[in-house]
């Protein structure tokens, strides 16, 4: 039909089968008449070379992406680019596909996810979906647009519920020894097939409501295999990054927050180490010595007079912030690992919450405890004690939360209600909000006076939200996810995305994450044990740190 002295990487037929796209190495996106066998136009985008490409449903956009990350999306009629973005850091877009209604447009990834955008804007619609062990080569929507199957490098196939963005069938499946090259949906929706590049290539068809594998039938020696590969792939089947688990017991960073000058954080984690660092050169000036069991949650006192942990041996440790010399410490009556800490403004209180069900208030002078609280049927998760002092939220993985008076210890309000286990807590600066982030891949904020169901809910984070923070002028709020390793700003008053989602070099599970005092910059912390700082306004990347212990000293 026509010819290209390039390299050709990609062709796509539109919607009613009279126009082929082509790209290849010369950043050239070009359409060809089927009938009149001649080039029809040519669309030029300021990318080195396109690797993938993909018309709309209604034909009226094609959709490139290149081996820099970026997609441009091209207006057919007006033969120009309508909206240029970037998928991530020093990734590549491997493939790329519309949702069948083309509201929504999915990528394939060097950095092993897959991303939903939204063709209007160039804005990730939700955060990455991960689970691939490599490169992904191929997607495919579903008929009804609720499912999406990606096939890797690493080669499996996952299929996404694309709402929740989270792997189907509990983990990827397994039916190649060699790179996924194709995927297709049956248009009925009720199958599914896949393809690799072996010496002998293989097409799977899958059964799509099961998981199961159809034709051909699988030998007892190939699921041997599979089962051999599963087994070094995935060696415990919680630790699936694809399947969002309660809490990752492998995290190495459990807990961080600022100190009230802005110019140190603290971080702890299960190595039983508490570290103060520099915001300004990330190198930890202070660490505690001496512990070996996990150290699960910390806080810092408003007026920084005092620094508290919480650890799995059950003991609340005290702590100068500046110097981290231990001031006092005494065992609390828990009868399991204790998973939250939080000092009153004054630091004349702490509270603690547990796996044994509750919530326990101590006087941090004496030690002594003053109140149990055994409200919640599972785990106790996470706390948030209110500006004022006044008041106590509790989450658990009963999937509930409930509102305390920190005086009369009485419940007055709730249960709100997730359909996971809340992880994390912040009330908003003026205490009548309250931001909770779930397992059930929601962020939601209620009105903690009218005792209704929340009023705004976050949907975007692919897996479960691992932290939550509030500005301090209560206009921004960030959630965390702990399953797809990134961070969303938000617009407080519209539910807007700000920036996001944002990732850091080796942010791999993120389990806390805080505003600096004056809501500037963006401090979170990572099971992979590496310390991100991203600026708030910008969502760049000012600071990160993967050293882990491994560090200079100021």
């Amino acid at each position: 039909m026509g010819t290209s002295n390039e390299t050709i990487w990609t062709v796509a037929y539109s919607p009613d089968g009279r126009f082929v796209a082509s790209g290849g190495n010369d950043h050239i996106l070009r359409v060809w008449d089927t009938r009149l066998h001649d080039l029809a136009f040519e669309l030029e985008c300021a990318i080195p070379s396109i690797w993938t490409a993909a018309w709309a449903p209604d034909g009226k956009q094609i959709a490139a992406g290149s081996a820099d990350g970026k997609v441009c999306i091209f207006d057919v009629k007006k033969r120009e680019p309508s909206v240029e973005f970037k998928v991530g850091q020093s990734d590549k877009v491997y493939t790329i596909s519309w949702s069948p209604n083309g509201d929504v447009l999915a990528t394939g990834c060097f950095n092993d996810a897959v991303w939903l955008w939204i063709p209007k804007t160039g804005k990730a619609k939700k955060s990455p979906f991960r689970g691939h062990k490599s490169h992904v080569y191929c997607i495919a929507w579903s008929p009804d647009g609720t499912r999406l199957i990606s096939g890797a490098l690493d080669h499996t196939v996952r299929v996404w519920d694309t709402d929740k963005g989270q792997t189907l069938f509990k983990g990827p499946l397994l039916g190649h020894k060699n790179s996924i090259q194709g995927l297709a949906y049956s248009s009925d929706g009720k199958q599914f097939a896949s393809g690799d590049v072996e010496e002998s290539p293989r097409v799977q068809i899958w059964d799509a409501e099961t998981g199961k594998p159809l034709l051909p039938p699988v030998s007892e020696e190939l699921k041997r295999t599979f089962q051999e590969a599963e087994a070094e792939a995935y060696p415990n089947p919680e630790s699936d990054p694809g399947t969002p688990s309660k809490m990752n017991a492998a995290a190495a960073i459990t807990a961080v927050a600022w100190l009230p000058s802005g110019k140190h954080f603290v971080s702890s984690s299960v190595d039983g180490l508490t570290r103060i660092w520099g915001a300004q050169k990330g190198y930890h000036t202070r660490e505690t010595a001496g512990q070996k069991e996990s150290v699960n949650a910390l806080a810092v006192s408003a007026d920084n007079t005092k620094l508290a942990t919480a650890s799995d041996d059950h003991i609340i440790r005290i702590f100068d912030p500046i110097s981290l010399e231990q001031l006092t410490d005494f065992r609390t009556d828990h009868t399991d690992s204790m998973l939250a800490v939080h000092l009153t403004p004054d630091a004349s209180r702490l509270v603690t919450a547990s796996k044994d069900k509750t919530v326990r208030f101590w006087d941090v002078g004496s030690g002594k405890l003053q109140h149990v609280i055994k409200a919640h049927t599972d785990s106790v998760r996470t706390l948030a004690v209110a500006p004022d002092g006044k008041k106590l939220a509790s989450g658990a993985d009963d999937n509930t939360i409930l509102i305390w008076d920190m005086q009369t210890y009485d419940q007055i309000a709730g249960p709100f209600r997730h359909d996971g286990c809340v992880r994390a807590l912040c009330f908003s600066p003026d205490g009548a909000r309250l931001l909770s982030g779930s397992d059930d891949c929601t962020a939601r904020i209620w009105d903690v006076f009218t005792d209704k169901d929340a009023f705004d809910i976050i949907r975007v984070h692919a897996g479960a939200v691992g932290a939550v923070d509030w500005s301090s002028d209560g206009k921004t709020l960030l959630t965390a996810g702990a399953d797809d390793w990134t961070v969303w700003v938000w617009n407080a008053t519209t539910g807007e995305p700000i920036h996001g989602p944002l990732e850091g070099d080796g942010i791999k599970g993120i389990q806390a994450a805080a505003f600096s005092p004056d809501s500037q910059y963006i401090l979170a912390g990572s099971s992979s044990g590496t310390l991100c700082i991203w600026e708030t306004n910008t969502g760049k990347v000012v600071l990160d740190r993967q050293e882990k212990v491994n560090v200079r000293y100021c």
